[in-house]
């Protein structure tokens, strides 16, 4: 899998639909140039030393004991790891389906807001992959409904170790990155891609 950083000029693209709109022709135009099952745009490269963490409330978690790490303050709120992805981001990286879908073309900017997590996150919260399934996230104020649950991804070292992570569609989240990472799967043989219009 190749990548390319794909990045907007806040000047152009000062509105969330504006971005949106802008990753979406990326996606559209790559999709055009090494076919449609082998793109999909990331807010981190996998493996890579860049991480994105934020504080979420998790209100249905299972109660923790007392030798187990908490490191959020209020009841049920914890800072996790996240990603935003496109739809075909988990087919593209061969990442595996536990439970549940994984996002497509329903998860839009009007639909409801919709989140995966990897088994990692599942277990710590709610003891195992099935129960995650329709369970809520809250990232400010804006809810996310749990549909999915992939496998766990290490790191690029052997030595890193799983962590919980949840995904979130870039097309729902309130606010799209300045820049993202282009995922791509060329043909064998294939020539260089052009984004540009």
């Amino acid at each position: 899998v190749e990548t390319a950083d794909v990045a907007l000029s806040r000047k152009s693209y000062s509105d969330r639909s504006s971005a949106l709109n802008f990753y979406d022709r990326v996606i559209a135009k790559a999709r055009q140039e090494v076919g449609s099952n082998a793109v999909a745009l990331t807010s981190t490269v996998p493996g890579g030393p860049a991480v994105m963490v934020m504080s979420i409330h998790v209100p249905n978690a299972r109660a923790f004991t007392t030798n187990e790490l908490w490191s959020g303050g209020e009841p049920g709120e914890t800072v996790e790891r996240y990603e935003l992805v496109s739809g075909d981001y988990f087919r593209l990286l061969s990442i595996r389906l536990a439970a549940g879908r994984r996002f497509d073309d329903r998860d839009s900017m009007m639909s409801e807001r919709v989140a995966i997590v990897n088994e990692a996150f599942a277990e710590k919260y709610w003891g195992q992959s099935s129960l995650a399934l329709d369970q809520s996230l809250t990232f400010g104020v804006a809810g996310f409904r749990v549909v999915g649950v992939v496998g766990n991804v290490r790191g690029a070292a052997p030595s890193d170790r799983v962590v919980p992570l949840a995904y979130f569609p870039y097309s729902q989240f309130p606010t799209p990155p300045p820049q993202m990472t282009l995922l791509f799967r060329r043909p064998t043989g294939g020539s260089r891609i052009s984004l540009s219009n």
